[in-house]
């Protein structure tokens, strides 16, 4: 009975096991991706290089050892992903603690390749990851032991400048000094460039100033440099003394770094400009004297100037011109400038050229004589220059010669002048000098030929109306050419003229601007500006409002229902009719709206209520038929009917704007009914129609209110 109750509960068992299928692929593992990884089917390869990092430490060993493989394809894909392991973050213990990152199992697996006796393509191999993982913690010694095999010190070297941790760099330092190869102590040296905070103590680089390299010396002294100290200076002085022809350049490049490191580092000015001058007085190299002028460009004052002048007319002038060019373009100060004017006409043209147009951007007055008197020479380059350094000027004096440049520019000259006029009238515009802002964009809009920057220009004239464009605008109005300024910029133009006391004007531009109103933004600017005018109800009957209508509501409703329940009949209506309403039976109502932009403020009518909807009909009646569109705006949501067909859906919780919405509908001639619900879900409670063409145009149109 025992046996055949057991062998009943090993059926069983084996009955819940499930059967392992063939074509279950079996669960990944290191040994398995490695086994891809040196595959020679692409696919396979590339899909191990991507899932091998995810078992970090326990795959560095397997590709710590294909890192010997011949097959390049093999080694560099272990490399990859031995670089993906390292990056890899520290994993999060249970207890919240960052665990010890894979990176440090790449490391201690790749430092013991570090030896003279592995094979030489492997050592090489490992030092080029090894900057990849180390720490400032780890032992570098194996690495720097290789400073002194010449097969792998190169390679060394470069591992320990990219490590570039405390430790590794002290290594550098220790051999530049002891190692008796030169050669290779100037490229240790080298290895040191831009790590001199990191050093602390430079002992060593004072002492190497002694060498008897002179490009060992060199380059000590351009780390000496970088400290921006001047207690080595003098030493510094001394290497560039003793340099010979090898070392020249380098000697006297230290002498620009420590002059360029002493400036940048501020409150020692003195110092650093001292330094320029010594150079740009002594130094044979143009590359190194293009160097001094510059950095007195920057940080020099007008006392530089006579040197630049010494410079240019010096034996290697031709070289220096350009240095000599952006030095005088940058260096400050009114004394600069003043040196500037009274060197002027010692200057060979080509210079004058290229700097006139930098002076500009002074935005000295005292320059305005000078710019105005070029933007006039017959020289094309000279012109052509003062034309852009008035441009970046500032000065609203420069807006005139503009003016006048952008007028007479021929073919070749007029996209740059146009650039520059737009430029310069730009810069005014953002220093709110509104009167010269205007007249640039006049300028612009008058004579650009490029329809984009014309568009700027009426823009400009808009924010920065000035009499020229009063003129301009109607001038155009008079000749019937008002399509191509947009009706924004017409009723900005408008309001600012019957601010001007320019009431005729500024009245019959805005009438022009209102048969064309096409978008939102310009209804609502154009409404903004009649309500600053006493005419401005009589004006507004221009925009196509419809302010009469029949009310009735409150009603409920329910936000879920949004437009899918018929609460009254609609479309059909019975203006004789009651409904049951949130507070009792409610009616249909006349209401008139003496609002500018048609709002009816439901609110205001029907009470303060949530969850609530109403109705408002009118009967619109045109002569002959045709096609309008409907602007509608509301708060909250809006249902459009004409002649009982939906033209607009809005089932939205918003609040009111003028015209939110457009659609088209069709009116025929005689009378069309008009129909709309508005939903409340809480809060504002309005809506407001307007009719109008395709074009922005408003139909001739009357409204028949009803009489419920």
């Amino acid at each position: 009975m025992k046996l055949k109750t057991l062998m009943m509960s090993l059926l069983l068992v084996a009955a819940l096991v499930p059967t392992v299928r063939a074509d279950i692929a079996p669960p990944l593992t290191v040994g398995a991706l490695l086994n891809d990884l040196v595959k020679e089917n692409g696919p396979v390869q590339a899909r191990a290089r991507q899932l091998l990092p995810r078992f970090g430490a326990e795959a560095v060993p397997g590709l710590v050892k294909l890192l010997g493989d011949a097959d390049e394809h093999i080694w560099r894909a272990a490399m990859v992903v031995l670089r993906d392991i390292a990056h890899q973050p520290a994993p999060v213990r249970m207890d919240n603690n960052a665990g010890t990152p894979a990176r440090v199992a790449v490391e201690q697996a790749l430092i013991p390749l570090v030896n003279a006796s592995q094979d030489p393509v492997l050592v090489k191999r490992a030092l080029s990851l090894l900057p990849f993982v180390v720490s400032e913690e780890t032992d570098i010694s194996p690495i720097a032991a290789l400073l002194t095999n010449a097969n792998l010190r190169e390679r060394a070297r470069a591992c320990l400048e990219d490590c570039g941790t405390p430790n590794a760099l002290q290594a550098i330092v220790a051999a530049a000094e002891t190692h008796p190869d030169m050669g290779f102590q100037y490229a240790l040296l080298n290895a040191l460039f831009g790590k001199t905070s990191k050093i602390g103590d430079m002992a060593f680089a004072l002492r190497l100033c002694e060498n008897p390299s002179g490009l060992v010396r060199a380059s000590a002294a351009r780390l000496l440099a970088e400290t921006a100290n001047p207690d080595y200076e003098q030493a510094i002085t001394d290497v560039i003394r003793k340099a010979d022809d090898e070392s020249s350049f380098e000697a006297w490049d230290a002498g620009l770094r420590y002059a360029d490191a002493v400036a940048r580092q501020g409150g020692k000015w003195e110092i650093a400009v001292t330094a320029y001058k010594k150079i740009l007085q002594n130094a044979p190299d143009s590359i190194i004297l293009s160097g001094a002028i510059e950095g007195l460009g920057r940080f020099g004052d007008d006392s530089a100037i006579p040197l630049f002048l010494d410079a240019l007319n010096g034996p290697k002038g031709v070289e220096l011109a350009s240095p000599t060019l952006n030095a005088l373009s940058s260096i400050q100060g009114h004394a600069a400038n003043l040196a500037i004017l009274d060197i002027w006409s010692t200057l060979p043209s080509d210079m004058q050229a290229g700097l006139i147009q930098n002076i500009g951007a002074r935005r000295d007055t005292m320059f305005l004589p000078l710019l105005t008197e070029q933007a006039a020479a017959p020289d094309d380059a000279l012109r052509m220059g003062a034309l852009k350094g008035l441009s970046q000027s500032g000065l609203p004096e420069a807006a005139a010669v503009l003016a006048k440049a952008l007028e007479t520019a021929n073919e070749q000259d007029k996209p740059l002048v146009e650039a520059w006029v737009k430029s310069y009238a730009d810069d005014l515009s953002s220093q709110n000098k509104s009167e010269a802002a205007g007249r640039a964009y006049v300028s612009l809009y008058r004579n650009a030929s490029d329809p984009e920057l014309k568009a700027v220009g009426l823009e400009g004239i808009r924010k920065f109306p000035v009499p020229e464009a009063f003129d301009l605008v109607i001038g155009m109005l008079d000749k019937g050419e008002l399509e191509s300024i947009p009706a924004g910029s017409m009723i900005a133009i408008a309001k600012a003229a019957i601010d001007a006391g320019q009431r005729e004007k500024g009245g019959t531009l805005l009438g022009a601007a209102m048969t064309r109103l096409t978008t939102p933004n310009a209804v609502q600017q154009a409404i903004a500006t009649l309500a600053t005018m006493k005419e401005g109800p009589e004006l507004a009957a221009k925009l196509g409002f419809v302010k009469q209508w029949a009310i009735v509501g409150p009603v409920p409703w329910r936000i879920a229902d949004g437009f899918t329940k018929n609460l009254i009949g609609e479309p059909k209506l019975d203006l004789k009719g009651s409904y049951a309403g949130m507070g009792g039976n409610v009616s249909w109502k006349p209401i008139v709206t003496d609002d500018l932009s048609g709002m009816v403020n439901l609110a205001g009518t029907l009470g303060m209520v949530d969850a609530a909807a109403a109705f408002a009909y009118t009967q619109i009646e045109v002569s002959q038929d045709m096609e309008i569109v409907v602007h509608g705006g509301s708060d909250d949501g809006l249902k459009i009917w004409v002649n009982g067909e939906v033209v607009s859906e809005q089932d939205v919780d918003r609040p009111f704007k003028v015209d939110s919405d457009n659609a088209p509908a069709k009116l025929k001639a005689g009378k069309n009914d008009l129909l709309v619900m508005i939903s409340q879900r809480a809060g504002g409670w309005s809506f407001g129609i307007r009719l109008s063409l395709a074009d922005g145009s408003v139909p001739e149109f009357k409204v028949i209110q009803p009489q419920p």
